[in-house]
């Protein structure tokens, strides 16, 4: 990229709407891991949803997220319940103030919806998938199940897993939690991140909900993110899993160029340009 896009988060606000994602760019260990991991200038990553699209009138805008940071999670009754991580939808912004407040993340983005490609995006397919339960009770994988999920789903474009994936991950990974795993515990990991990849392969956004394998499931933020907006008809993709914060940044060259404009940066303290 060359010169950043500048904003302020109340200039942009009366602009959001569903679909719109959000990008964190984090400072705590976890963070600097995951930024490792995946590459890319962004740890973290959530989906705008409007309140009226979903049914929640009482809420102007809220926040679609997976992440390891508990929330108040807004219920299917419309209210706030007990604090939770994993899977979320919380409000937009008491959510950001509480995020720029930790001051564990040093800068914030928005990617908009082209308003010319808006109206191609499915916001009832997205407000199905935000609102089933089994999404929701979803969690957070650890990093070094990140990690591993990452490089597996990866491996798996072709349908294809081969026992050099351990040595792959471990070769790749700069993180040291997930080089120092014994190849017996991470063969453990992979089987199971397999499992999950495997289900969104076979199936397709069209015809399912995901995650309906046995194991606990769990989303890293990003891949609730190529999930949702696979329901959504904006992005199509075998795998979500596979997908990392940069993938649905500007960082790189991706099929959502299409449908998104350039990520707006915002300061860490979301005041000012």
């Amino acid at each position: 990229m060359t010169a950043k896009n500048t904003a302020n988060l109340a200039s942009l606000r009366h602009e959001l709407k569903s679909g719109d994602l959000v990008f964190f760019q984090g400072i705590a260990a976890d963070s600097v891991l995951i930024r490792d991991i995946t590459g890319g200038s962004w740890s973290h990553c959530a989906m705008i949803i409007k309140g009226d699209d979903i049914g929640y009138s009482d809420h102007e805008l809220l926040l679609f997220e997976s992440s390891v940071t508990p929330g108040k999670d807004i219920g299917h009754n419309g209210k706030a319940g007990s604090e939770k991580a994993g899977v979320m939808l919380v409000n937009f912004d008491q959510r950001m103030e509480d995020y720029a407040k930790s001051k564990e993340y040093s800068a914030f983005g928005i990617r908009q919806l082209d308003p010319a490609q808006a109206g191609k995006a499915d916001v009832n397919k997205l407000k199905a998938f935000a609102l089933n339960q089994n999404i929701r009770n979803s969690v957070y994988p650890a990093e070094h199940l990140v990690a591993a999920g990452h490089f597996v789903a990866r491996e798996l474009e072709n349908e294809q897993f081969t026992e050099y994936t351990v040595a792959k991950i471990k070769s790749e990974v700069r993180g040291d939690v997930i080089s120092k795993l014994p190849d017996g515990e991470l063969k453990q990991i992979i089987e199971k991140t397999i499992e999950a990849a495997q289900d969104n392969i076979d199936h397709t956004a069209q015809d399912k909900i995901s995650h309906s394998h046995a194991i606990t499931s769990h989303y890293f933020c990003s891949e609730l993110i190529a999930d949702a907006l696979m329901h959504m008809g904006i992005m199509h993709i075998g795998n979500a899993a596979g997908s990392s914060p940069s993938d649905l940044s500007d960082d790189v060259e991706s099929p959502l160029d299409t449908f998104y404009l350039d990520i707006k940066h915002l300061p860490g303290d979301l005041v000012g340009a």
